[in-house]
């Protein structure tokens, strides 16, 4: 259980560390309220008039002081309003909503919305107002967790910061460090990201030698260089360009909701590096401003963000209670809140989690990792892939689709019936190409089946021979097995009473003592011994009783007593009971292998050898005789015998002979030595 949430939670606290990489580009705004009329024609007003306004909304947008902003921006729309000045409301609409983005994201979407209605339904045709608010509605909606959204928002703001009619470098550079906290909230590929990153950085630096301002803009690049290597891990030039805005003498050039920005981003940068100390001391800057007189308007949207980094200081701490304390007093505040923040309570409730992980209470551990996972499931929807690679694409190669929809437009007649042309010919060639392919398909479908089909007749027929075979050699053995007992129960026993009567003759004093009386009696027991071995070499007794091993070694030694070779048999491996079928067929290959030396081979010697493996069975029979040619040792009817048992249970032979050299028959068996069923 420990491990799982050990994983869970190094995987879950670096994406949480993601979205800390956007509160820095957020600023502080007052709040006032207005509607705007789109059933009202506009007319047209004084130049004056136009300029008066714009100037009241120039003004609004500084936030260094909130109030006032807020009253410059409520004087342009109400003015806008009285004189149906349609471009000054739809800008006063875009400065309110970002003013509202600090501390209300709703108020601050539903500004922007208004801004676009009627940006759309008059037709204003300001590049530099919709920038504006494409960039307002892209990070108040990213912020509220609608990343889909968002992301169509940023896609236009990244072709609109390219219009040279914008002519505005604070504001192109703001864009950019916008667009970089979208691809970091996105995860975007941090290769892609290194790329891109870069390209902002170099068009935001050549936008401050277009600025009078060198001071602000040179404060905005630090954001979004501080911002990339962030992005991109690279903590310890983040934090370096982090405290170039700190210095004691440009804090006169920012406002306080960028200070708490960068406190917070320099906590969590210490925080991802377990330094729990140097990350307190930024959390605690932050709620050392928020007890300032004039820093309200911060206390709703930083306060929560600083409680959940407080929160994880004391994680790291091991202060679990006080962790848990404050993340479930933020977390209802959060949650009573109309305009809640989707990312800060991700944030608190993996943080729970692992609070009370390391506690040991697992179900309330998981409890609160259900609830981020399935909130943080809901943010991260599958369209994160089509968002990011849309806004690349949009970002590479819109120039390129320009040049293409004017070449679209210079094409003439001829050129289209030429495509006409080519087109039906494409048809042509390919329907020709799929009815060859079709072809193709079905005659080398054809020769498969055929290719199949004597594949099984050849298996057939392979089986019948086999079949045929083994019918065979179980016919000889039923014969043999039928004269071994005819000899042995017919002949045998007149053999027997012939003996008897001569044993009874033996009272005859005179009859007894003549020489070929004695012989006569000798002679019927030689025969009788002899047509025992016969019998028993037609259908050893033995083998059925003790085995193949026993039966070949009984059979090499009774050839041995006799005027044939001295034979020897060996055995290597480990002894093992085959079938009796099997048993039976070696048995009988050994036998006649071992006439054939006795019958033609003039060899003094003789070696049979067993040799039991894992996975085969082989046989070897060897002698120092005269030799044999190999092709008319084959031809003969024993080893052609042989050569059918060997075939019938699928084994190989090899025979080797030399003149006066002597000769050698290998067998093999590759299958399992215990499942070879041959007779």
């Amino acid at each position: 259980m420990t491990n799982l949430f050990c994983r869970l939670r190094k995987k879950c606290f670096s994406s949480c560390q993601n979205i800390f990489l956007l509160l820095f580009i957020f600023f502080a705004f007052c709040t006032t309220s207005a509607q705007a009329n789109g059933d009202e024609n506009f007319e047209n007003i004084g130049e004056n008039d136009t300029t008066a306004i714009l100037s009241l909304i120039h003004k609004g947008e500084d936030l260094s002081v909130p109030s006032t902003a807020f009253q410059n921006l409520s004087t342009a729309l109400d003015e806008s309003y009285k004189l149906h000045y349609s471009k000054g409301i739809a800008f006063a609409l875009a400065g309110l909503g970002n003013w509202y983005f600090g501390n209300d994201i709703n108020r601050a979407v539903y500004y922007g919305n208004l801004a676009q209605n009627i940006y759309d339904k008059y037709n204003l045709n300001d590049v530099k107002l919709k920038a504006k608010i494409h960039l307002l509605l892209g990070t108040s909606l990213q912020e509220k967790g609608i990343r889909d959204s968002a992301g169509y928002y940023f896609f236009f703001l990244a072709d609109d910061i390219k219009n040279p009619e914008i002519n505005d470098p604070v504001f192109e550079i703001n864009a950019y460090v916008k667009l970089t906290a979208f691809l970091i909230d996105i995860n975007y590929n941090a290769t892609h990201l290194q790329r891109i990153g870069k390209e902002y950085i170099d068009k935001a630096r050549s936008a401050i030698y277009r600025t009078k301002d060198t001071a602000e803009a040179r404060l905005k690049l630090c954001f979004l260089e501080g911002m990339y290597y962030h992005g991109i891990k690279q903590y310890d030039s983040a934090r370096y360009y982090y405290l170039q805005i700190l210095d004691k003498k440009s804090l006169k050039n920012i406002n306080t909701a960028r200070v708490i920005a960068i406190y917070l981003n320099l906590s969590s940068i210490y925080l991802q590096e377990k330094n729990a100390d140097k990350a307190m001391m930024y959390v605690q800057k932050i709620i050392d401003i928020s007890k300032q007189p004039g820093n309200q308007q911060y206390l709703l949207y930083y306060m929560s963000i600083t409680n959940i980094m407080h929160a994880r200081v004391l994680f790291l701490q091991k202060e679990y209670e006080q962790a848990l304390s404050l993340i479930n007093y933020t977390l209802d505040k959060l949650r009573k809140n109309d305009n809640v923040l989707n990312n800060e309570i991700i944030i608190g409730y993996e943080t729970a989690a692992e609070c009370y992980e390391a506690l040991g209470k697992f179900n309330e551990a998981l409890a609160y990792k259900d609830k981020y996972t399935k909130l943080h499931d809901s943010l991260m929807q599958k369209d994160k892939l089509d968002m990011i690679s849309q806004l690349e694409m949009r970002y590479s190669i819109s120039e390129k689709d320009k040049e293409i929809a004017k070449q679209q437009l210079t094409k003439t007649e001829t050129e289209s019936r030429i495509r006409k042309k080519n087109f039906w010919i494409g048809v042509i060639v390919l329907i020709t190409i799929g009815l060859m392919i079709i072809f193709l398909l079905w005659q080398r479908n054809n020769l498969h089946k055929q290719k199949l089909q004597q594949e099984k007749i050849n298996s057939f027929n392979k089986q019948i021979e086999i079949e045929k075979l083994n019918a065979a050699i179980s016919g000889e053995e039923r014969e043999r097995t039928r004269i071994a007992r005819d000899l042995h129960d017919g002949i045998g026993g007149m053999l027997a009473v012939s003996k008897m009567n001569f044993e009874i003759s033996r009272q005859n004093v005179e009859a007894q003592h003549r020489e070929d009386f004695q012989d006569g009696i000798k002679l019927l027991e030689q025969a009788a011994s002899e047509l025992r071995k016969t019998a028993h070499n037609m259908m050893p007794q033995i083998l059925l009783e003790e085995g193949l091993v026993d039966a070949v070694k009984y059979f090499c030694d009774g050839v041995a007593k006799s005027n044939a070779p001295d034979i020897s048999f060996q055995i290597f491996g480990t002894p093992k009971k085959f079938a009796p079928e099997f048993e039976l067929a070696i048995y009988r290959i050994v036998q006649e292998l071992i006439h054939n030396v006795i019958r033609h081979a003039d060899a003094k010697n003789a070696i049979v050898q067993f040799n039991f493996h894992e996975t085969s069975f082989t046989v070897t029979v060897e002698d120092d005789g005269i030799g044999m040619s190999t092709e008319e040792g084959i031809k003969g009817m024993g080893m052609r015998s042989i050569q059918d048992r060997i075939t019938t249970n699928h084994g190989t032979i090899s025979i080797e002979s030399r003149k006066n050299e002597g000769t050698s028959v290998y067998l093999e068996f590759e299958s399992q030595p215990e499942t070879i069923q041959l007779i």
